[in-house]
């Protein structure tokens, strides 16, 4: 009997940790919200976006910024991408201006 009491007593702080972190875990989820963060409902509106026009002489420049679109459109979740009919909203644009900034000028 005295054994059995040892090892209860030796589990115990485990079990303290566990639920510690599982508090912890629970709270610090405590803001998370599933879906859309804009309070509709996923997908229910469609998004069709035409060709960027390009007035910039850097080439291939509607492709990065056509592929970045998308990707951030499909990552919020919100509307969903139209790719055979018109959307509910359609996206236009044109670039007038490109302009690089450089994190680093060393050579290493």
């Amino acid at each position: 009997m005295k054994q059995a009491r040892k090892q209860d007593l030796s589990t115990r702080p485990v079990l303290q940790v566990i639920a510690l972190l599982a508090c912890c875990l629970g709270f610090g989820c405590a803001g998370y919200k599933l879906g859309p963060t804009s309070g509709q409902v996923a997908g229910q509106r469609s998004v069709e976006i035409l060709p960027i026009q390009n007035l910039t002489p850097e080439p291939r420049l509607t492709d990065a910024f056509d592929g970045a679109l998308r990707r951030a459109i499909q990552h919020d979740g919100t509307f969903r991408l139209e790719t055979r009919d018109e959307g509910d909203l359609i996206v236009s644009g044109v670039i007038t201006r490109f302009q690089r900034s450089y994190l680093s000028f060393d050579p290493r």
